[in-house]
C-alpha cells in the first residue's frame, strides 16, 4: 500500500481491522464485490457489474489502462449518509476500505489490478467529505494511471495492489 500523508492520517482514525464486507453498501458496490472481474479480449481487466452500466466507448480510449479506469472508476456511495453527520468522514473511509478491498481479493494471483481512493471535502459551497475510487492493471508498455509520487501530499489518495497484504483473499 502506498499513500500520501493526508491518506495516512484519515486512516489512522478508522480500526481497519473492523472493516469489511458489512461495510459495502447494498446497490451497485456490493454487486461489483459480487460480480467479481472481466477480462475483455484485449486484456482489458474491468468490474463485471460497472462494465454492464458503463456509456462510454472503448475506442474513446488509446490504451486498456485508461479505459479500465474509466470504467471501474465511481464516487463512493454516500447518498445515505446525512452532510452533516457527525461521522460522515468515518463511514466514508470504511466505505472506500471496505469496496478497495474487497474487490482487490477476488483479483489476488490473477492480474496486477491496482485500485486507487481519493478522498476529501467537496470543492461545494458547504463541504463535506467525500471519495473516488478506481482500479486498473499495472502494465510495462502502458504508462501508469496515476503517479503518486506526483501527488501533494496534502491531498489523501492510496493506491494499493491486489497483491497487497492487506488485501484479504
Amino acid at each position: 500500500m502506498r499513500c500520501t500523508d493526508a491518506m495516512r492520517v484519515l486512516l489512522g482514525t478508522v480500526d481497519l481491522a473492523s472493516v469489511g464486507l458489512s461495510d459495502v453498501p447494498p446497490g451497485w458496490m456490493a454487486d461489483a464485490v459480487r460480480q467479481g472481474w472481466t477480462v475483455e479480449p484485449d486484456g482489458a481487466v474491468v468490474a463485471t457489474a460497472l462494465r454492464a452500466s458503463y456509456a462510454g466507448h472503448r475506442s474513446a480510449f488509446s490504451d486498456r489502462t485508461d479505459y479500465e479506469a474509466a470504467v471501474n472508476g465511481r464516487g463512493m456511495v454516500d447518498y445515505d449518509i446525512p452532510l452533516d453527520h457527525q461521522d460522515r468522514r468515518t463511514i466514508v473511509v470504511r466505505r472506500s476500505w471496505a469496496y478497495l478491498t474487497s474487490m482487490l481479493a477476488p483479483a489476488h494471483g490473477t492480474a496486477l489490478v491496482t485500485g486507487q481512493v481519493s478522498i476529501g471535502l467537496s470543492r461545494t459551497e458547504n463541504p463535506f467529505w467525500e471519495a473516488h475510487v478506481t482500479f486498473w492493471t499495472d502494465r510495462d508498455d502502458e504508462p501508469p494511471y496515476y503517479n503518486l509520487d506526483t501527488v501533494p501530499q496534502e491531498d489523501a489518495v492510496l493506491q494499493m495492489r491486489a497483491d497487497d497484504p492487506l488485501v484479504r483473499a
